[in-house]
């Protein structure tokens, strides 16, 4: 087949195959995993070809939903077929997969702040509003319920009301999070995927081997003092916002930091089957994130993986 037929030929595929994913994940029960696969084609489709030809098939994908699945089928994938044209670019001519999602990342999150301002200028829609809404509706079917003898009705309405506003105020850590989670996921199904069918993306570096700057410890420290000192005068401030989103943003990272600790560990000690357990049981008991968090601070403030691999050279 000529270079310029089979060309075409990959073009059509990816369209069909985006766009019956597309169908699928909005028209199924298994909607969200047919929707992380999306973007699996535009990643093939960048790192073999020229912008002028991954830019037709996102411009086609974008049009056909547009007409046969409306505004939101629209949207979906516009942000879907730049995620996957973003990653696979990022993906060409490097030889690690951590450069693609970081760069995901960063068009998840742009994605979402766009769907935000979309809903808000043209449907009218209020975040704040609508989570007030929700509040008011949790408060007022719960309280039909009786609750423990320790707490009144009260109490539970005023924990209620702390618990929300907590969620308010920490939505731009959750939108952060939430991007970096979904762009790792599309790595990983992608790389999966296409390593079926005989084509490899670089990997992401192994989980052991994660390791932030040191010098987030300094931001760590500064808005806990911040917080401890101007605590009252910041209250409702945007400041109180900020310094709290930055805080619960690098319990994350340092929580990363822990578990990447952990299988350095497990690695030279040859324990393969902790690695998986710790996974798991992050789920069953959240408090093992807060040791998780702790234990990173000391890994990175006291390189104790350093000090862990010169002991085992040692014995």
């Amino acid at each position: 087949m000529p270079t310029r037929g089979r060309q075409l030929v990959e073009l059509a595929l990816v369209f069909i195959i985006a766009f019956a994913l597309l169908i699928i994940g909005t028209t199924t029960y298994i909607g969200m995993v047919a929707l992380l696969l999306v973007p699996t084609p535009f990643i093939y489709l960048a790192r073999q070809h020229r912008l002028r030809e991954r830019v037709i098939p996102v411009f086609l994908f974008i049009l056909a939903s547009l007409l046969l699945l409306g505004p939101l089928g629209a949207f979906a994938a516009l942000f879907l077929g730049l995620l996957g044209t973003v990653m696979g670019h990022f993906y060409r001519n490097r030889n690690s997969g951590l450069p693609a999602v970081i760069a995901g990342a960063a068009t998840v999150l742009g994605s979402f702040l766009l769907g935000l301002l979309l809903l808000t200028t043209v449907f009218g829609f209020d975040l704040a509003a609508e989570m007030n809404r929700a509040k008011e509706v949790v408060i007022n079917e719960g309280l039909r319920f009786p609750v423990s003898s320790p707490v009144t009705d009260d109490e539970w309405k005023k924990s209620v009301e702390q618990e929300f506003d907590m969620i308010q105020m920490i939505l731009p850590t959750y939108f952060v999070s939430s991007s970096i989670v979904f762009s790792v996921v599309v790595h990983w199904l992608s790389r999966w995927l296409l390593k079926l069918c005989k084509y490899t993306i670089p990997a992401m570096p192994p989980v052991r081997e994660w390791k932030f700057p040191r010098s987030l410890l300094i931001y760590y420290f500064a808005a806990m003092l911040i917080m401890l000192l101007m605590g009252e005068n910041m209250t409702g401030s945007f400041w109180e916002r900020a310094f709290l989103n930055l805080k619960v943003l690098l319990d994350i990272v340092f929580t990363i930091q822990g578990v990447s600790f952990c299988f350095f560990a497990f690695y030279l000690k040859r324990w393969r089957i902790l690695g998986p357990l710790l996974v798991v049981f992050l789920f069953i008991f959240p408090l093992l994130t807060y040791i998780l968090s702790i234990l990173g601070i000391f890994d990175l403030g006291l390189n104790f993986r350093k000090r862990l691999e010169t002991r085992v050279k040692r014995s």
